[in-house]
């Protein structure tokens, strides 16, 4: 009892005719979700490495995605320029973040220091 189920093709255009092409919005939407992604690590201590990285990938897909909507290639510019906005705002915040961690660094480094010295200074 089997049964074989035989498929129509698609209704054929004319010769030569352009086929309808289907909007690429997959760089739009990466770059939105890295970006989101990218700035809320960068809030987060000692994930500004991780917003770093997304920031930079969620420009770079942002800036693609946005000249293929201006070509007429994508639908979702709006998508490709929030993301593109979003991965800036998450290269920022890990540049403060490693501006923060640097400094927080160099400030324990020198306590530490301090404390040797005043502990080798005073005799036992």
């Amino acid at each position: 009892m089997s049964q074989q189920m035989h498929y129509q093709p698609g209704p054929q255009g004319p010769m030569g005719a352009p086929g309808h092409q289907v909007a690429r919005n997959g760089l739009g939407i990466a770059a939105l979700i890295l970006g989101i992604i990218g700035a809320l690590s960068g809030l987060i201590p000692l994930l500004f490495w991780l917003a770093g990285i997304l920031g930079i990938m969620a420009l770079i897909f942002g800036l693609v995605g946005t000249g293929r909507a201006k070509r007429g290639q994508a639908t979702n510019k709006g998508m490709a320029i929030t993301g593109t906005v979003l991965g800036a705002v998450s290269l920022i915040l890990s540049i403060v973040g490693v501006v923060i961690t640097v400094n927080a660094v160099g400030d324990a480094v020198n306590e530490i220091n301090k404390t040797v010295e005043q502990s080798s200074v005073q005799p036992k």
